[in-house]
């Protein structure tokens, strides 16, 4: 039986996308934007519930880039004016090892809070190509503009988020890095977003399984933006992609109360936690909010989780009737993809097998 708790080992050959959601800084004021990267592997009818790997902004001067929900969307309403928009990826994400790296560098120069005038409308063109996804161009004129101004951390940080949507990861982690480095310099000028930064090398370490950095990233920006409930999201889904549910559960926990019990997608996970840590109730009374609710409602990955856990329960006849609205259930008769794809905890995969009397290695259902 697991309980809830640290479990040692992690998920093997889970299929990872790189994420990422950009945030761009525009100078003068913040504009914020969400642009989904990671791809969805959705079962079907776009992509699955739950867990949210979220960097999102356009700041004032730095891109946001990295993003996942629930395992793979929590692209909604969280913040305002926000644009989805998925990219390709042009490299795999293990081939970058960790830096080791995650927090202040010393550093010989010391960060500007501005530009030149002839190198601020030169950012402004890589910014506004970034927008629409012209980033060889963009990356070609953030390079230009960090050759005259190498102390101008938010054109790193920009920079990386450019890097990211090419595939370019060992180069985005550096410049992350280097963003990072000029802008918690003891001289630098106040950055009040860099918790942003944080999060999108959390965000890209997390994509490199790089699990220690990405707790540690975003530890930093919950420190600095401890309202913020996307960043506590973010951290569950590594506590929980490590095993480590009781933290995932913590910070789901935070999450919800922060976005005051509206209910969101990544509640699938928060759920599926629950249950884990021997809160059955508490988890069937989540998913019932969400299968009730306008945007979640007619979710197949609720209505599989609800029917699997009210038969684990003992409510035989509630679970038939949630799981005959299922409209696509082969793949949620199927223990693989839900390990694989939905990443269900052990607990729920072991009332998954009861429910569709499957055996432990079996891979599809006798129902």
């Amino acid at each position: 039986m697991f309980v809830c708790g640290q479990v040692t080992g992690r998920r093997q050959n889970e299929k990872t996308a790189p994420g990422a959601a950009m945030m761009h800084r525009h100078g003068r004021g913040a504009v914020w934007r969400r642009c989904a990267i990671e791809a969805s592997s959705g079962g079907g009818r776009g992509a699955p519930l739950g867990r949210a790997q979220v960097a999102a902004h356009h700041r004032s001067g730095q891109s946001s880039v990295l993003n996942d929900l629930s395992r793979r969307t929590f692209l909604q309403h969280i913040l305002a004016a926000l644009l989805a928009v998925t990219l390709a990826p042009k490299a795999t994400v293990a081939q970058v090892p960790s830096t080791g790296f995650s927090g202040q560098r010393p550093a010989a120069r010391h960060a500007v809070a501005s530009l030149p005038q002839n190198l601020e409308s030169l950012y402004e063109q890589a910014q506004k190509l970034a927008r629409n996804s012209k980033y060889d161009e963009a990356l070609r004129l953030y390079s230009t503009v960090i050759e005259q101004a190498p102390d101008y951390a938010l054109a790193y940080g920009n920079r990386g988020n450019v890097n990211v949507a090419l595939g370019q990861y060992a180069e985005a982690l550096n410049d992350y890095n280097e963003a990072i480095a000029l802008a918690e310099a003891p001289s630098a000028p106040r950055d009040r977003e860099l918790w942003v930064t944080y999060w999108n090398r959390g965000a890209l370490h997390r994509q490199l399984q790089h699990p220690s950095d990405a707790i540690r990233d975003y530890d930093r920006a919950i420190a600095l933006r401890p309202g913020e409930p996307l960043l506590w999201v973010n951290r569950a889904v590594v506590y929980l992609e490590q095993h480590d549910y009781a933290a995932a559960l913590r910070d789901y926990q935070h999450a919800v109360e922060q976005r005051g019990g509206q209910v969101e997608p990544f509640w699938l996970d928060y759920a599926l936690v629950l249950y884990q840590c021997d809160r059955a109730p508490d988890a069937v009374g989540i998913l019932r909010r969400m299968a009730v609710s306008r945007s979640l409602g007619n979710s197949d990955d609720v209505k599989a989780a609800l029917a699997v856990l009210l038969h684990a329960l003992g409510a035989v006849a509630d679970a038939e009737t949630v799981w005959s609205g299922v409209q696509r259930p082969r793949p949620y008769q199927n223990l693989d993809f839900l390990r694989s794809e939905r990443h269900w905890p052990p607990r729920a995969l072991e009332a998954a097998a009861q429910f569709h009397r499957l055996e432990a290695g079996s891979a599809t259902a006798s129902r």
